[in-house]
């Protein structure tokens, strides 16, 4: 109930500390965390094994969002950061991975070894990632991303935003039409329809630029576009791509509620212990599996199961290969 309410509707520990009270049975927040770090440390092979399917997905989408944390003897919050990784329809784990700082070591640790499609936003440590990658990772951008930039200027430059938003409606229309389609026939049908469209959207975008102030919010987006084409327009390579990140932007989503809520994490091992937390809830609701039903499920099984001497071995393996941080591994 504790980490379901902490992590699946974003309430802080001092907040059901005071519940408990009124219900009179008290919970300390700091007999909370404790559990709850303990239920981390029992969690934490069966996310090894989640992130090791994650990293079998054709695709795996990505994004983060930073968080304050606070740090022994700092005297102040330092900022640190969510990942999470969302694999394909064959392997629906999102599986979160938390680090002090934003460089692209992070991700770039997390997805060694990694073959396959990587649909992001436009930071610029994933285009070091599929260089250094040699071909294995290929970078795919966000729709949404471009199509906000011309939305946030529909008011204000309205001859050139408003007629960016139609290519793209026109194209939304049409993912909306073949979501429920097999992979070979949304490719054949993009292909069709979709590439056409976008090279006469390519088109309209380099005719315009130039007439553009380059400092401009809207000469901006026009040149975010441009910059972004190649690996955006990717996305018809394959039916199985889409044609935008919104997927991993929902599952930060509830880091970012829950930083509302309960404003900072405590210690580095704080955030190690709220990645694989997330990575349960935000996993089971992925699945349309309730969090408290499924936390208990697994609570109730997990121990015997890793103490299994027929599993332990294979489940030990996958916890030295897959990607942790070194708090979890601790």
């Amino acid at each position: 109930h504790i980490g379901t309410s902490k992590f699946g509707d974003h309430l802080p520990t001092y907040r059901q500390e005071e519940i408990s009270d009124r219900h009179g049975w008290m919970i300390p927040r700091t007999t909370q965390c404790g559990w709850l770090r303990q239920m981390s440390g029992t969690l934490v092979l069966l996310v090894a094994l989640m992130a090791a399917r994650v990293l079998r997905s054709r695709k795996i989408h990505t994004d983060d969002t930073r968080v304050p944390v606070i740090l022994p003897g700092a005297g102040k919050t330092k900022t640190g950061y969510f990942w999470a990784y969302c694999g394909d329809d064959q392997h629906r784990y999102s599986v979160y991975d938390f680090t002090l700082s934003h460089c692209r070591d992070g991700p770039a640790w997390w997805l060694r070894g990694y073959r396959g499609y990587l649909q992001a936003d436009a930071y610029g440590g994933y285009d070091g990632i599929a260089i250094q990658s040699e071909g294995r990772v290929i970078l795919v951008s966000c729709g949404a991303h471009i199509r906000r930039r011309f939305f946030t200027q529909r008011t204000l430059a309205p001859e050139v935003a408003c007629a960016a938003l139609a290519w793209f409606r026109r194209l939304y229309q049409w993912e909306r039409q073949w979501k429920d389609f097999a992979d070979d026939q949304r490719y054949a049908l993009r292909q069709e329809h979709a590439v056409p469209l976008l090279a006469q959207f390519h088109e309209w975008l380099v005719r315009t630029e130039p007439h553009l102030l380059p400092k401009s919010k809207i000469g901006e987006a026009v040149s975010y576009s441009l910059h972004q084409w190649e690996s955006w327009s990717r996305y018809c390579e394959a039916g199985f791509l889409s044609i935008d990140n919104n997927l991993s932007e929902q599952m930060v989503k509830p880091c970012a509620m829950g930083r509302k809520a309960w404003l900072f994490l405590g210690s580095q091992e704080g955030g190690a212990t709220a990645a694989v937390l997330y990575s349960m809830t935000g996993s089971a609701k992925r699945n349309r599996a309730h969090p408290f039903f499924y936390l208990r499920d697994v609570l109730d099984r997990l121990p015997a199961i890793v103490h299994d001497p027929r599993l332990l071995p294979p489940l030990k393996a996958t916890c030295e290969t897959a990607p942790l941080t070194e708090a979890q591994r601790a």
